[in-house]
This record gives structure tokens, sequence and C-alpha cells, in this order.
């Protein structure tokens, strides 16, 4: 396990009402969206790389997210889960090849429509792939609706909002 830097949260657009477990830039954010919106049908999900980091003022470890690699649009979350099974090899490819100084912060998953089922299946899928306890899942509708960051604390999930880092802050 990489050791988390001290650094201070970063600037963010909009005030949140407790400190994120996550930080996306704009960019990333409406990318996002674009991708769960397109196939109404269908759910994406991808995996989210960036860095994670303590806060000097709590000691909490939060991520900020630079950018997502091995996004699919799956049926449902089961569905999902298979496709991060089959691609776990080539998507840490990806990063090396595209993020060659980032780290797997998390995943995502993004609808239009009913917002999808987060049963047990999502804990199992995040307690098998994302075991540090820093590493989040984040919930995005393809619409207007906040982002929710969730992080697995045994079996249940913790949420807090997503922060959404000010584009000055680059």
């Amino acid at each position: 396990m990489i050791e988390a830097l001290t650094r201070a949260r970063p600037p963010v657009v909009t005030p949140t009402p407790e400190p994120p477990a996550a930080y996306l830039f704009g960019d990333v954010l409406d990318e996002i969206r674009f991708n769960g919106g397109w196939q109404p049908a269908r759910v994406a999900g991808g995996l989210l790389v960036g860095a994670h980091f303590r806060c000097p003022d709590t000691g909490e470890g939060y991520v900020e997210v630079e950018g997502f690699i091995a996004a699919t649009h799956a049926d449902d979350l089961k569905d999902f889960g298979r496709y991060l099974r089959t691609q776990w090899r080539s998507a840490g490819a990806t990063l090396r090849y595209h993020f060659p100084t980032a780290e797997v912060v998390g995943w995502f998953l993004s609808w239009r429509g009913a917002d999808p089922a987060w049963d047990p299946d999502a804990l199992v899928l995040h307690n098998t792939f994302f075991t540090q306890p820093w590493q989040v899942a984040v919930q995005v509708p393809a619409d207007d609706r906040p982002p929710l960051a969730l992080r697995s604390v045994g079996d249940q999930w913790q949420t807090s909002p997503v922060g959404l880092i000010r584009p000055d802050a680059r």
C-alpha cells in the first residue's frame, strides 16, 4: 500500500456540509455523466484514478480523481462486476500507460433513469477489488443530481458528498 501524503483538501466550487471522501475535477464529472446517459438502458462503470491524501486538520483520508479507465456499459451491477473480473489486468496496463503516476482510487457507476440497487453485490464488488480503506465508490446520476461517494465500512456503506474541485486549482 502506498502511504498517503498529508495535503490540505482542494478548494471546491460549492462548500459541502461535511468533508468529502472524494474530489473530482469538473471535466471528469462531465465525462462520467455523459457516459452514464449515453445508453439509457445500461449503466456505465469504470475505475477512478488519481491519488489519495491525508487531511492535516482531521487526519482523514480522501481521494482526488483525475480521470477514469476501463469504462464499460453493463446491464447491471453484477454485469459490471463480471467485466472487472475479466479486465482487471488490462486495466492495470492502461493505468501505467495513460496515468503513470496515478493509482486506482476507486470505481464509479453512472446511469440515466431509475437508480440501480446498491445491494450486497455492490459491497462484494467493492471489497473484492478495492481493499484499501481510502478507496471509494462514486454514484454519478447522468442528470443534475449531485454525485455521492461511498466507502465500505464492515458490511455497510458510509456515504459522503463529492467535492467538485475549482477549475483554477489545477
